[in-house]
């Protein structure tokens, strides 16, 4: 890179080149879309079934899984077939604030050829608001250190946050 900069690595070809991009959800069963993903792009391959994506490591932070419920839903997908080498797995990580930001970026130095970071789910690994602050800038505070990570590594991230937690039928 020319004078210190980073080119972003997209996680598929046509991606965007903004590297941090966050999605809202009801909480009918988050995780299971984003691990079909996170194997297509550790194995290499293609993802969601048509787009062809290039491997490298993915660190999928499934925070409100434990161990057992994460490889069922890893087994799921896979079957009987291994989970890819290059899939790193963790259902604990600390708040941003807390230390998760220096810990996510070992990660990345330590893994040069990273194409994707998950964070499942953003409430988990925000941390707690100061009591002057209000959510917007506790939010804002935690997505621009998850950004500064994605521009530093040049490795794209996809954050989940629920909008709400209840399913209902008015949303309202």
């Amino acid at each position: 890179t020319a004078g210190g900069a980073t080119t972003a690595t997209t996680a598929a070809p046509g991606a965007t080149s903004v590297p941090t991009t966050t999605l809202a959800e009801d909480d009918s069963d988050s995780s299971i879309p984003w691990i079909p993903i996170a194997i297509a792009i550790a194995a290499g391959g293609r993802a969601l079934g048509r787009v062809d994506v290039e491997a490298g490591d993915v660190l999928y932070l499934a925070l409100e899984d434990t161990g057992r419920r994460l490889q069922s839903r890893l087994s799921a997908v896979l079957g009987d077939d291994p989970a890819p080498a290059r899939l790193h797995l963790a259902t604990e990580c600390a708040a941003l604030t807390d230390g998760g930001a220096p810990r996510i970026g070992d990660w990345l130095d330590q893994h040069p050829d990273a194409r994707l970071v998950i964070v499942d789910v953003f409430t988990k690994i925000r941390g707690t608001t100061d009591g002057n602050e209000g959510r917007y800038e506790s939010d804002y505070r935690a997505m621009s250190a998850l950004k500064d990570l994605a521009d530093e590594a040049g490795v794209a991230f996809l954050v989940v946050h629920h909008t709400r937690k209840a399913v209902s039928e008015d949303y309202i």
